[in-house]
Order: structure tokens, then sequence, then C-alpha cells
């Protein structure tokens, strides 16, 4: 058995450069250059390997964690070529349509992925190939893993073990990381020694095994003084290159060798994007394996055996009664009839800790089904029950009609025993005596809430209580957590389907094996809680976690629950509208052209711009001059048919982003977005939105403005009430250094940015330009981020040297700054931790790193959290204060959105000026501070109109 693990990033620029100077084309004119190359060479793969898995992993747009170790990581390098970036949308739809697993983690490089799959797998198949050049990889080569390093030419690929690495350059294949931090990468920009090659790198590490020999040996080694020089000078970045060379191999990749198991592209979705594309010679190449390799196709025998985990999937010819057998071997219960549920139900403590846990159709919390209910608990002598999972639905397949087999469709009818399971156990959800305990226990909740069996009681998080002892923490999943603390290893979703099984029906699946799934998150959910509880008081964080996070967790649910109206129609018409401007903005771009074009290909722009307009060209990319938009801006100037470009990009961009894509993340009933807050992420105490993210519509800008007004209230004569912080962190500076400066400005109502101009130019407030109060607010701002000169200068527009002097003038303005941060960082260095106002604590294991970028980069943030981690914590708060008032003043308003610093509510009109003084009241007395807080608040008639 055999896994092929596909550089896919690295596939695309070699596909797009292999036809640079002939490129594909599909009938329409569209370029097919990256999915002929892509396509053709996975099939060659799969021609020449027969790899019993595949996966093809890309890189995630934006920075990674090297980023925040060496900022200046991959800074020389070009950007995607447009004309191969333009082909990735409709690469990812074929592959997408292929059905070939494919992994893009944020935040990750795609080698780590890679390394974290081929690390996991090894033990579990006979080989696991690289297919990438990158000589990055040759670190984690064993007897297991190897490497395809692909040719000149695309049918040429060349296999690499770790004895060829071994043989080659007379060290271990994880010794090369010496090697390359000593030398350094030019491509990633990536430092290394100054002056030291690939060759003399080699050399010191054949001779002293690592960087720490080197250096322990270096003053009394026979090297030369150049290079003992070169070396001790750049120690540090030395040792820095190393961490950024090291792939990371233990990310959390919900991916089993049955999710990986090779497939040809021969479904008929991606058949008919293949012959529209006119990739006629990839579609033959396909039939010609799919014969070849019949057990390729989906659908055939010959699928990979999954992962094992702690509880094993079984073949899926084990009958009903091997599943029973394996749960009750486990000590796990199936609740499957009337006098079982009560019966256990009588022997659990009422009063004793309950975890609870939901088996859903779905992860859409509007919409999905109850599928089965978890339960794990104690008995009235303390004793554990048998974790249990009480079925509500499954599909009848001994009805009438049921079809046998992996069938496209589901055919069983499905049994429904909702009404008399709530009837049971609805009481017991509802005993306001027991703590309810779950993993990520807002979604359960909403769940249980629409089956008709609300929880009541106080309520345990395992999942935030993760959170609160760690916010850094990689992951705060279940599995995850388990594995960590318990050292178990959890029965992964994936093993709940048969092998081959595409469908992946939930209510198919036997309850015998679902409940072996399902009780065991119970079960553990209930001992992570013992674990967790202890932790956080032992570590003085149970306040913050039942006095903020819990109930924060419950607004929030409640908000998500409230959902916010789109105007669909007010969506149509803007559709409408963008698609008609897209039209006429064509016909003005063709007559300005003198020619028709395809205004989405860089290249044929890039004519018409150059070669026909005669315009100056501004900089060249790989495959030609750059249309981008710093170009396209400049040309603007010259030139009317570069603005309109730009102008014809960005409504393209906003009718795909939000106009089109908003309507379809409705509910398709009540017309309303129920976006999901997510409150274990950011390490600060930020929450984050998701599905949709609302926190990330523009502001400021004209078309983000036009977005907003498609969020309108939901019952006529309701308008939207929007309160926002104003500059919370800048005053929350103030507060925590107790500058008499910075406080006075505040507590004089000044303009903070005018006066702080004022002070440092040595002039009246009336004497403040515009430009001064720019530079000053820069400043002022940048210090809450740790901006140094270099950055500052880039910003302002000034000289380094002018912005280092404006940085010091800042610090004698305003003494107390410099002071809190030098004391913030020492405090940190001390206890490893900081904290904010309300006692929420971030880990800082690197402040006291011997690597001068990674403790930097620890000082800055032990600097930023106590400011933007109180502002974090100081929302949360002015959240649960106020939708208690909300509660007790029985007030018809609605709690619907938290954006960054601002709240968002849906008033009835009549109670709209009592409601804001409610609100404006509770958010600026949520914390007592030396300075005042101050909210703004506006209403309107949609989201756009109340923003102000």
């Amino acid at each position: 058995m055999s896994l092929i693990l596909v550089d896919g990033s690295a596939l695309c620029y070699r596909s797009h450069y292999a036809f640079a100077n002939r490129p594909l084309t599909a009938p329409n004119g569209e370029l097919t250059s990256v999915a002929y190359g892509f396509f053709t060479g996975i099939l060659r793969l799969i021609d020449q390997y027969q790899p019993d898995q595949l996966v093809v992993v890309l890189d995630a747009k934006g920075k990674n964690f090297r980023h925040e170790m060496y900022p200046d990581y991959k800074a020389q390098r070009k950007p995607m070529p447009e004309e191969l970036a333009d082909q990735l949308p409709r690469l990812k739809e074929l592959l997408e349509a292929w059905g070939v697993p494919t992994l893009e983690v944020p935040e990750v490089e795609a080698d780590d992925v890679m390394a974290t799959l081929a690390v996991r797998t090894a033990p579990q198949v006979d080989k696991v190939w690289f297919f990438t050049g990158d000589k990055d990889f040759m670190q984690l080569l064993d007897d297991r893993i190897g490497m395809l390093k692909p040719g000149r030419r695309g049918d040429e690929v060349t296999p690499l073990t770790a004895d060829d690495v071994r043989r080659q350059y007379k060290l271990e294949p994880q010794e090369l990381i010496q090697v390359f931090a000593l030398a350094g990468d030019k491509a990633d920009n990536i430092p290394g020694a100054p002056g030291i090659g690939d060759k003399t790198a080699l050399k010191l590490i054949q001779e002293f095994g690592d960087l720490d020999g080197l250096y322990s040996k270096l003053p009394r080694s026979k090297q030369t003084p150049r290079i003992k020089r070169v070396l001790e000078e750049n120690r540090d970045q030395v040792y820095l290159s190393r961490d950024l060379f090291i792939m990371r191999s233990d990310l959390d990749l919900d991916l089993t060798l049955e999710d990986m198991a090779t497939r040809l592209p021969t479904g008929s979705k991606v058949r008919e994007l293949l012959q529209e594309l006119g990739l006629r010679r990839v579609l033959k190449l396909t039939d010609e394996l799919a014969t070849k390799f019949p057990r390729f196709v989906e659908g055939e025998s010959g699928a990979a055996e999954p992962v094992p985990a702690s509880t094993p999937a079984e073949p899926a010819e084990v009958d009903q009664d091997s599943w029973a057998a394996r749960r009750q071997d486990r000590g796990y219960a199936l609740l499957d009839t009337v006098d079982k549920l009560k019966e256990w139900l009588a022997r659990l403590d009422s009063s004793a800790p309950l975890a609870v846990d939901t088996e859903t159709t779905g992860l859409r919390r509007d919409t999905a089904d109850l599928v089965g209910v978890c339960l794990a608990g104690t008995d009235t002598q303390g004793e554990d029950l048998p974790p249990a999972y009480v079925p509500v639905r499954w599909r009848d397949q001994d009805a009438d009609g049921a079809l046998e087999g992996d069938t496209l469709f589901p055919t069983a009818p499905v049994v429904n025993r909702l009404d008399e399971v709530r009837e049971i156990l609805a009481p017991v959800l509802a005993c306001p005596d027991s703590l309810k305990v779950g993993q990520n226990l807002k979604f359960d909740e909403w769940i249980l809430i629409r089956s008709g069996l609300p929880l009541q009681g106080p309520r345990f998080d395992t999942m935030l209580a993760s959170y609160v002892l760690d916010p850094g923490r990689r992951s705060h999943g279940l599995d995850d957590l388990v594995l960590d603390h318990l050292d178990h290893r959890m029965m992964p979703f994936g093993d709940l389907f048969a092998s081959g099984d595409r469908q992946k029906d939930i209510l198919g699946v036997d309850p015998d094996r679902l409940a072996l799934y399902a009780a065991e998150d119970a079960d553990y959910t209930l001992r992570l809680y013992r674990l967790l509880e202890a932790q956080l008081k032992e570590a003085g964080l149970e306040k913050l976690f039942q006095e903020l996070e819990m109930p924060v967790s419950a607004v929030l649910l409640t908000m998500e629950r409230n959902g916010i109206l789109i105007d669909r129609k007010f969506l149509a018409g803007l559709r409408t509208r963008f698609e008609a401007e897209l039209l006429e903005m064509e016909k003005k771009i063709h007559h300005l052209a003198g020619e028709p074009f395809n205004i989405q290909s860089p290249k044929q722009l890039a004519v018409i711009l150059f070669e026909k307009l005669k315009l100056k060209p501004i900089k060249k990319t790989a495959t030609g001059w750059s249309t981008d938009v710093s170009v396209l801006t400049a040309l603007a100037e010259e030139h009317d048919l570069p603005a309109l470009i730009l102008e014809y990009r960005q409504v393209a961009k906003l009718l795909n982003t939000y106009v089109e894509t908003l309507p379809e993340l409705a509910n398709r009933e009540t017309g309303l977005i129920h976006t999901s807050y997510n409150q274990a992420v950011a390490a600060t105490g930020r929450l984050s939105s998701s599905d949709p993210n609302l926190q990330n519509i523009p502001i400021r800008t004209e078309l983000g403005r036009l977005i907003r007004q498609a969020f309108i209230p939901r019952q006529p004569g309701h308008v939207f009430l929007s309160a926002d912080y104003s500059q919370v962190e800048l005053r929350l500076l103030a507060h925590l250094a107790e500058d008499p400066g910075l406080i006075q400005a505040f507590n004089d109502g000044a303009d903070v940015h005018r006066r702080t101009a004022a002070l440092i130019n040595g002039v009246d407030e009336s004497e403040v330009t515009s430009e001064m109060r720019y530079r000053a607010k820069a400043i002022n701002f940048g210090v809450i981020y740790g901006m140094g000169a270099r950055a500052l200068a880039r910003q302002i527009d000034v000289k380094v040297a002018e912005a280092s002097a404006f940085i010091e003038t800042y610090f004698a303005t305003y003494p107390g700054v410099r002071t809190f941060i030098d004391s913030t960082v020492e405090l940190a260095r001390e206890q490893g931790w900081v904290s904010t106002l309300l006692g929420r604590r971030r880990l800082l294991p690197d402040i006291t790193s011997t690597n001068n970028r990674v403790r930097s980069f620890a000082e800055r943030v032990a600097v930023n959290t106590p400011i933007q981690g109180t502002a974090a914590d100081l929302i949360k708060r002015a959240m649960i204060t106020l939708d208690h008032e909300l509660k007790a003043a029985k007030s018809p308003a609605l709690l619907l959105l938290q954006v960054h610093d601002e709240l968002v509510l849906e008033v009835p009109a009549e109670a709209l000026e009592e409601t804001r003084d409610l609100v404006v009241q509770h958010m600026e007395g949520a914390l007592e501070l030396k300075v005042p807080l101050l909210v703004e608040a506006h209403s309107g008639s949609n989201w756009a109109e109340a923003h102000g």
C-alpha cells in the first residue's frame, strides 16, 4: 500500500511555466494550461506508481506562523503571475468535481500539511511519497518516506530515498536541516549565515555534527577567521533559519486513509467540465487508465483501509451482532427503546454533572436534524453509568422498498422517535440542579432547542475551559484535547462508514456502530470536565471562565438564533444592476481599446495597454508585463482605460463575493442569516465570525456600505441600532500606562490625535495641520502593536531616522507609555505570561528565547495583549450585562451582531430612545477606568445607515 502527497502549488507553477510561451486555451478563450498540466501530471503518477491513496495539498493565502517568527520570510518572492492566479478558481472547481482529496490549511504551509500526513500515515502504509522538487522535504525521508522529484520534462520523475541522501551527503536526512540553516534559502528569504554556501555548510555539519557542536567547538577549530567571524556574528540568525526550515508534523488534520483513496476523474461532473474546456487529451488518458486500473474508478472495489484509532473501524461485512458486541465491550449503552432509556435515567443522579452531546445530519445549526443524543453521568452512589447513545432518527433498512448497497441517493425511509424521546428526556435536560457539560456546547444546545429539548441549569464547555487555560493552544477540538490530556485516540468520524462509502449518510449507519462513536464523545467529554475544572481552579481562572466566557457563550447563542435578515430583493436588484454595469463597462472598455478582448486575461490586457495604446510598462513578471492594481492605478493618470478596468474589477469582485453569495447562506424559509461566533480562536480573546464572516465586510468603503444596506430589520416599524466604542484601545492604554498626559487628554474630551500632535510638535492645538494629526494618529495606534521606526517610516512616508526621532519625541511626551511597555515585558519574562484587566492570561513561552526575532515578537505580544485582550473582555462583559438588562426590562430589542467594538441591535422605533440609553449606559459602564469610555450610537433603516 502506498500514498502519494502532491505539492499542488508547485505543480501549478510547473504547469503554468511549461506552456508560458504557448499557453493552452479552451474553445471560449479561457486559459487551460494549469488544468491540463495538473491533471496530466497526477494521471501519470497514477499510471507509473499506482498509489492506493493520493492527496493534493495547496498553499493557503495569507501569512503563516513562520512570518510571526520572521516577518521578512519570503519577502523577496515575486507575486504569483496573474495569468496563473486567474486559473486557480477553475482548477479548484475541477478538483472538487474530480473528488481527489485536496487540502488547503490556513496559517500553515503546504509543506507542513504534507509533513503531518506523511508522519501520521507512514506506519500504516508500505511507502509514502512526496511528489515535489523542494529539497526541504529531504529532512523527512526514512525507510518508509521518499520523494518523487519531477524532471524538466513533464513525464520524468526521479525517486529519491533516505539511502540516496545518505550516499550523496554522508548525513542522515534529518541532519540536513543543520546544513540548510547555515546556507539559507534565497527563494524563501531565509538568511542563514552570509557567505556560507551549500558546500561549506555541508562540510561544517559533516565535521561538527550539528549547530550546537559547531558553535561549541568553533573557537578552537581550524576554520578560517572569516568563517569564524561570520558564524559568530550571525549565530541567532542561523538558529532562526534552522527553526524556519523545520517542517511541522503535528497539525490537526481530520483526514483518514479511507478519505485519501485514489480515484480517477471519471465522474460525470468532472468529465463535463473537461469537455467544456476542450481537454480531450486528459479525457483520453483517463479512459485508458480506467481500463488499465479499474480499482481506481469510483464505485469499484479496492479502496484503502482507514487509519486505525483506539476504536478501529471494522470491515464493511461486520454484522450488527459484532458491532453490538464491540459496543458492549467498551461499556457503552444503546438506549433504543423507551424502557432502556427510562431505566438508564432512573439510575442517574439528577444533581451530578451530566455530559450531553448530539449527532446531527449536518453542521448547519438552523437546518440540521437531530440524529441522536449522547449522555454520560453518574448514579446516586457516585459511580459512572455506562455512557449512552439515544437514537432519535435512522433509516429503516428492513422497510419495504429499501435498496441495499451504496446507492446514489438514500432510499430507506427514516424512523423518527423524537416525540417519545422528548417526553422522557426533556425533563432531565431541563433540570435546573445539574451541571450540563459539553464540548462546543453552543452548537449542541441550538440543535436541542430546535428539537424541543432545551438545557437548563449551569453549563461547562470543555472547549472554552481549554481556551481559557491556554488561548494560544493549537487546537481546542475534542480529539486533540483527549489525546493530549487523556492519552486516548478518539474514533474518527470517517470510521462510521464502510470502506468505499462516498455517500456518508449518518442516518444509514448501524445504530450499534454509531453508538460506539457517539457515546465515546460523551464519555470523554465528562472525563475532560473533571480534569479541566481542577486546572481552572488551580490556575485561578475559574472566575473568568464562569463569569465571562460561559455567560457570553449563552448570549452568543441567543444572537446566533436571532439571526439577521437580508433583503433578497435588494440583492437581486444589485445583481441585475452590477451585471448590467459590467456589460456596459465592457462595451466602453472595448471601445477605448479599439477592439474586443478578454478583460479578465492579464496577457490580452497587456497587449492592449502596452502594444496597442503604447502606454509605458512599469514592472515585469515571469510571463510578461504586469497589469496588477498598482500598475493600473499609476497608468490611470495617463489614460481612461486602466481606470475603467479597475472599476470593472471592483464591481466584479463585489458581485462574486457578496451579492451572489449571501442569499445562498440565508435560511431558505426565513431569509435570516445565522452567523456562527467563535470564542476559542483568537489568543487575545477576540470573537470571530464564520458562515458567513460578517466581521470582514468593509466599513469605510462605498462598496462595503452598499453591502451593509442589504441587512434590514425583520419587521416593519423596526430599526437597527449600532453602538460602537470610540478609541477603546487607546483609552485602555491610557489607563494601563497611567500616563498623566494621555489621561488628561481623554478626561478633557480632547481629540487625542490632535492633542498628541500639538505636544510632539510644540504647537497649539489650533495650529495642528492634517499632516501632523495623521502622523500622531499613526504612532498612537502603532505603539499598541509595537510598531518600529521602519514600519512607521513606511506608513507616514518619511525617512527611518525621522520616524525614529518622532517615536523618541512621543515617548518623551508620554513617558508613562514607555514605562508601561518596559514593565510589562519584564513581568512577562518573570512569570511567562501576561493578563488582561479581567484576568485572562496569554502564555508566552518564547519571551525568553535566545532567538532575537522570536523573542521580539513575544515582547510585542506581551504589550499588545493587555490592551487588545482587555478590549475583547470589555465588550463581552457589556454584552452579558446588556442581555441581562434587556431581558429584565422585557425589552423587545434583539441583540443581533458583534463586530469588533460594535454591537448591532434591532429595535421597534417606539423603543429606540430608551434602548439607546440602556445600551450606551451599560457599554460605557462595563469597566471602570481612569478615563471615560465613550460609545457612539446611531440608528437607521439598514445596517449601513445605522453605522453612521
